[in-house]
């Protein structure tokens, strides 16, 4: 698009002066719009100087290296073309301009924020030296921190601690444990810019609606029994009513109970009102008082039960809220005294800086005179309010979004900001015209979102709920170019619908379909497909390994961008083994699985003599393996044990002056273990593996926190969580490969096949036991009504990237 004259439309936004904020729809040309902007403000014009006369005065900002490297080179090509049709003081000029490019302000939020505050350092109270960490090692770290300080806070006996462990766990389950949960509303309560005084202040105003809750669930349980008792009245006598008559005494006394205030502190019996609900749907009866009470299978709704959910957690929400202030106050000093800053602590720490003082603002106004936000609706609200705050008057800001194509929430993105930016700037300017996909392809976004950005009639917050605006359709600026549809569905429900088959077999099914169908587009005799056109996009990479399988199954070269599953290969698995009995002599469990694998290939028969040996009491592995014996009791294998014992022996004696990767390099040379991975499936793809993880603990280790013991714990923890580290690739995302990312890693990109997977994939269901609500502060199980609930709030977003993720073509 960057070679064609802008549109009336795109020129309209690259010329605005002032604060401006652009609408921006998929496919439209924003990074261009942008970088045609940037050159506009240091443009000479023919009566008057630039608008800007420095580069180093505008500041462009971006959420991803990748998008600023992106716009960085759309700048210096546009640039091009300026300096090859000028002559005279004004191609003197651009040349000034691309010598001053080199130091040019287009980075991410995050970088621009570091730099921030490494030059402030004494305003933000850090230490110039301190180490940054990047997203892994800030969650393993502040993990770690967590664990520590929740672990010595139950053994002093805290309750609000010890609660939530024998709740929780540690560290265990979908939620990750106690830890999980913690580190979670600490990284929320971040994101939204809110600290402890927040949190207590929020509590108390959460427990100031005690009276009114409390007031609501008499007059519910009042209007219960009383519509009940003439329903009952009323009814005729079947069966069924005639069982409801006879088991209402008791819920009838309980409910008038609760009604005259008779307890302080109301108790139902949740079981009991289960079974009431039950009886009044064999009745016929629900209706009566469903709006007060109803059960719809996985929890009870209505007036009584959301009123009794939200006083029955006001103590374990008041506990909870204890804990995270004093957990947050020692992450806090934990971090200073380690001289550490967290990926997100950035953000946080820069805000603070402009808020607390605003002389470092004020000076960031008079060096400044144009701010450029590319993708504003993936902001949260402490990112806006940092832009904001360097925006002061006489710094215009220009910010280029879509909510529609906002699908970030999972981040903390909040799709209102860049609304309620608009809204402040007096509109928006349109960029509707799609330079990329074909008129079907539009036709159909179009169509889906129409049918589906919609606010539903029961939404509690219909303001947080994207719209779909005809004005807003995508127009194309290609015309149709095939007679083939330009849309087309593959689908296998009566396949999946005869044999019943399990969401993993149907996944497989899919993905074998998918390499059929890729197949074909790459064998057709008319217009074969490259297999480097085609993309394939998914919702998340957690399952693509069914996938991967099925196209080396069909030798179709492909690539995983930025995928998951590293942390889970048994190889990965294998190494992490060895470190950790390296580590601790005592480890058992490693000291079994390393030495079962390719390192040592020691037979399960032979491991089991090893371990209990004749009349042993108890397992003696690891005791076995700290003696000096012989292991004569196993015949050939002994020497060869012995073996294996003095190797472990002489790395274990090394680890104090090796580093991580030494070890791992000495391990490998001293066995056969990368030769004996070649000769299994997917070999050289599994010493790659082996080799990217050296790589990754020379990394680690150049933090100064992360000793051996560490690092073992880091692999372990990151093969639970499954974060987004793909295996070692064997070939580049620029080779004729299919690619396989998510559609977040798609933005901006685009491909002359799309192909879109695991359509069928339900939302996650969101589980979580606490969260922080925006004006009550912490909320925990059983909550109801409590504003939109996340799990509409990732249903909308799903709406969003079902419309979005078809524009990739």
């Amino acid at each position: 698009m960057s070679d064609r004259e802008p549109t009336p439309e795109q020129w309209r936004a690259i010329r605005a002066e002032g604060s401006v904020a652009v609408r921006a729809g998929a496919g439209s040309g924003k990074t261009t719009v942008l970088a045609h902007h940037f050159l506009y403000l240091l443009r000479p014009r023919p009566e008057a100087p630039p608008l800007i006369d420095e580069v180093g005065r505008i500041l462009a900002i971006t959420f991803t290296e990748k998008a600023a490297a992106e716009m960085k080179q759309k700048i210096h090509t546009l640039l091009a073309v300026e300096l090859g049709r000028a002559t005279g003081t004004e191609r003197r000029h651009w040349e000034r301009v691309r010598r001053e490019l080199l130091a040019a302000r287009v980075s991410t939020i995050h970088a621009f924020c570091a730099r921030l505050l490494r030059e402030n350092p004494l305003e933000a109270g850090i230490d110039p030296r301190a180490t940054i960490l990047d997203e892994h090692e800030s969650q393993a770290y502040v993990e770690a921190a967590v664990e520590e300080e929740l672990v010595a806070r139950v053994r002093r006996g805290d309750p609000a601690g010890r609660e939530l462990v024998q709740r929780h766990g540690l560290r265990r389950g979908r939620q990750g444990g106690a830890v999980g949960v913690c580190v979670r509303l600490l990284a929320s309560l971040g994101r939204t810019g809110r600290d402890g005084v927040w949190l207590a202040a929020a509590m108390e105003h959460q427990e100031a609606l005690a009276p009114v809750a409390t007031a609501a669930l008499r007059e519910a349980a009042e209007r219960i029994a009383a519509r009940l008792r003439s329903a009952l009245g009323a009814a005729r006598d079947t069966p069924t009513v005639a069982r409801l008559r006879a088991a209402w005494p008791p819920y009838e006394a309980m409910l008038e109970e609760i009604g005259r205030g008779g307890a302080a502190a109301p108790v139902l019996e949740t079981g009991r009102l289960e079974d009431l609900c039950r009886l009044l749907g064999a009745a016929r009866l629900t209706g009566t008082v469903r709006d007060d009470l109803a059960y719809d299978g996985p929890r009870l709704r209505g007036v009584l039960a959301e009123e009794y959910g939200f006083l029955a957690a006001l103590a374990p929400a008041r506990r909870l809220t204890e804990l995270l202030v004093a957990l947050g106050a020692a992450l806090r000093e934990r971090k200073r005294v380690d001289g550490v800053l967290a990926f997100d602590d950035l953000i946080a720490e820069a805000r603070a800086l402009l808020a607390d003082h605003p002389a470092v603002g004020a000076r960031c106004a008079r060096e400044l005179r144009a701010i450029l936000v590319d993708e504003f609706q993936d902001t949260d609200a402490v990112q806006a309010e940092v832009i904001e705050r360097l925006a002061s008057p006489g710094v215009p800001l220009f910010v280029v979004g879509d909510e529609k194509q906002s699908i970030y929430g999972f981040r903390g993105a909040d799709v209102t900001v860049f609304r309620r930016a608009w809204e402040r700037l007096g509109g928006a300017l349109p960029l509707g015209r799609n330079f990329r996909s074909q008129p079907a392809i539009l036709d159909f976004v179009n169509g889906l979102a129409a049918g589906t950005m919609r606010v539903p009639a029961t939404s509690p917050d219909p303001g947080r709920w994207t719209v779909f605006d005809p004005e807003q359709r995508l127009v194309a600026d290609r015309s149709a170019e095939a007679t083939r549809p330009g849309v087309s569905l593959v689908t296998f429900a009566r396949e999946h619908t005869r044999r019943s088959l399990s969401a993993a077999e149907a996944r497989e099914l899919e993905a074998r379909v998918l390499a059929g169908v890729i197949t074909a587009l790459h064998e057709r005799r008319e217009h074969p497909v490259r297999f480097g056109d085609i993309a394939v996009l998914f919702r998340a990479l957690d399952q693509v390994k069914a996938y991967e399988y099925a196209l080396r199954r069909s030798a179709i070269p492909h690539y995983v961008v930025k995928g998951r599953g590293f942390f889970q290969c048994q190889e990965v698995r294998d190494v992490a083994s060895l470190l950790a009995t390296i580590a601790d002599a005592r480890d058992g469990v490693a000291l079994a699985a390393v030495l079962r694998s390719p390192f040592f290939a020691i037979d399960d028969a032979t491991l089991a003599r090893l371990a209990w040996p004749a009349g042993a009491a108890r397992p003696a592995l690891t005791r076995r393996f700290g003696s000096d014996e012989s292991f004569a009791d196993l015949g050939d294998a002994g020497p060869r044990l012995v073996a294996i014992r003095d190797l472990l022996r002489r790395l274990r004696a090394l680890r104090s002056r090796a580093t991580i990767a030494e070890l791992i390099t000495d391990a490998l040379a001293a066995t056969d273990f990368e030769a004996v991975c070649l000769t299994q499936f997917q070999g050289p793809q599994k010493v790659a593996n082996v080799r990217k993880l050296i790589e990754l603990a020379r990394g680690a280790e150049r933090r100064r926190f992360f000793t051996l013991r560490d690092f073992v714990a880091l692999v372990h923890d990151l093969g639970e969580r499954e974060p987004r580290e793909p295996e070692a690739q064997l070939v580049g995302e620029q080779d004729d490969v299919v690619r396989l990312m998510t559609i977040h890693q798609a933005k901006g990109l685009e491909f002359p096949v799309v192909v879109l997977v695991d359509l069928g994939r339900r939302l996650e269901r969101d589980n979580d036991t606490a969260v922080i609500d925006e004006e009550l502060g912490v909320l925990v199980a059983p909550v109801a009504g409590a504003g939109l609930h996340p799990q509409s709030q990732a249903q909308l977003e799903a709406y969003r990237v079902r419309a979005w993720d078809r524009t990739r073509a």
